[in-house]
């Protein structure tokens, strides 16, 4: 662009116009890099809600392969120690876990630790908290019969935008929940499960507004784009 001849009232407006734009494009980048963030939020997220019992090896004992019916003899004793008080707050007493893991060895024949026991909630935790931010959601279903998420051709287009910002998700498609009744039971006042519910609202309604303001920067561009065109001809 040749800026020769023209008056200084005109340069003045092309330097503001540029520099316009310069803050446009400025902004633009910082957007781009506000959304590259939640990466590492979920990274965070995923290693405080579900580290696995792999990287907990030698600190929680051997690894654990939980079935149904350890899950289910899991919730029963968690349950009866709710009955008896052990959970205050939302928080289970000092005394909670190892009369559970004393219960569930002598039952099942087990070697459990108390370690094995709190990875497992840490698990139903992150299952209730991803699930139950699912079902605020007004265009996913929860199949309360089913005890899934029910992801059908009318509503896909919206559970692979929700994916796309929330990657824990992901594998809940259509997977089936079977003891969800005992989890949100025990979970559902849970206050960790209450900070990762808001942690997870405040990732969506961020990536909204993001949204929102860089719908905004082509036609803030093209404006200027105008302006700059006008002054200088």
């Amino acid at each position: 662009m040749h800026l020769t001849g023209l008056s200084s009232n005109a340069l003045s407006h092309v330097h503001c116009s540029l520099a316009a734009i310069y803050t446009v494009w400025y902004i633009l980048s910082l957007l781009n890099a506000s959304m590259r963030r939640p990466e590492k939020r979920r990274l965070s997220l995923a290693q405080i809600t579900s580290r696995s019992q792999s990287q907990m090896k030698g600190k929680s004992g051997p690894h654990i392969s939980w079935n149904k019916e350890m899950d289910a003899a899991l919730a029963e004793a968690l349950i009866d120690q709710m009955k008896q008080g052990n959970k205050v707050g939302g928080q289970w007493t000092r005394h909670a876990i190892p009369a559970v893991v004393h219960e569930l060895n002598m039952t099942l024949d087990l070697d459990l630790t108390k370690d094995n026991v709190k990875n497992r909630l840490k698990a139903w935790k992150r299952h209730y908290a991803i699930i139950s931010d699912i079902k605020n959601q007004s265009q996913l279903m929860w199949g309360e019969g089913r005890k899934m998420v029910l992801i059908t051709s009318e509503n896909l287009e919206a559970w692979n935008d929700y994916v796309e910002s929330h990657p824990l998700a992901r594998g809940y498609q259509n997977k089936f929940i079977d003891n969800w009744d005992d989890i949100a039971l025990l979970c559902g006042k849970d206050l960790k499960v209450q900070r990762i519910l808001k942690m997870l609202k405040e990732k969506w309604e961020l990536k909204r507004k993001m949204e929102s303001i860089s719908s905004l920067i082509p036609v803030v561009l093209h404006i200027l784009q105008l302006q700059l065109w006008n002054h200088v001809h």
